[in-house]
């Protein structure tokens, strides 16, 4: 748990980037967002091997998230610039991809969690009762 703790702002960005899709496209779903999470837990256990990953096949709104959620991703483990919209948390460049596989990991599990005491969009409901829209 305590590794979790140590990549808090990691998980941070992430969910920030999740709630600010859910504010542009508010038919977004936890189900949704979990699919993202999944794929990008997927692409990172497999970077973290040295093999090549698939872009995969999402939803409209999904796929929207996933790029979204890639992008930060990405600029945490320092393969690309930070995105250009300003970032109300401390950003890292130096996630490493089995970190970031952890991270995924654990917020699809809180997908879940939320989701099937708060319903279809119990997760984004949660997450934005802590993070600022």
């Amino acid at each position: 748990m305590s590794e979790m703790r140590d990549l808090a702002d990691v998980l941070y960005a992430i969910e920030l980037a999740v709630l600010r899709e859910w504010t542009r496209e508010p038919s977004l779903i936890d189900l949704e967002v979990a699919d993202v999470f999944d794929s990008l837990a997927r692409r990172y256990v497999l970077e973290d091997r040295g093999q090549l990953t698939r872009t995969p096949r999402l939803s409209p709104n999904a796929e929207r998230v996933y790029e979204a959620v890639l992008a930060i991703s990405e600029a945490q483990a320092g393969h690309r610039s930070p995105p250009d919209e300003k970032l109300r948390v401390p950003f890292r460049t130096d996630v490493k991809p089995a970190e970031l596989a952890k991270c995924f990991k654990r917020l699809s599990r809180s997908v879940a969690t939320w989701s099937e005491r708060r319903g279809r969009q119990g997760y984004l409901h949660y997450i934005s009762e802590f993070l600022p829209r």
